[in-house]
């Protein structure tokens, strides 16, 4: 009788240390797909910022291109403005 109480606290002994190892396994598994979720989680959040910057690099562009075609139009009516005023002073010349 004593031999069969030896055996079963070997075989809850040996069942305790499997479950306890398969506990560790599942902590060591559940760790690593933590980890891949967090590197994930850290690849999304750089690839959104890198989005957001090209937008602001897009808008910038976008509005200095729009500033050097405004700029290009003032330049454009400012020469045709002297234009007509060099006329109007050859008229004057001529006329006078």
């Amino acid at each position: 009788m004593s031999a069969a109480k030896d055996d079963v606290n070997e075989e809850i002994r040996l069942a305790s240390e499997q479950e306890a190892h398969r506990s560790r396994e599942l902590q060591r598994i559940e760790f690593k797909e933590n980890q891949i979720y967090r590197f994930r989680h850290l690849a999304e959040i750089q690839e959104s910022q890198l989005h957001r910057s090209i937008q602001l690099a897009e808008t910038n562009d976008n509005q200095s291109f729009r500033e050097q075609q405004m700029l290009a139009l003032a330049e454009a009516k400012e020469l045709r403005v002297q234009k007509v005023v060099r006329e109007e002073g050859n008229l004057t010349i001529i006329l006078s």
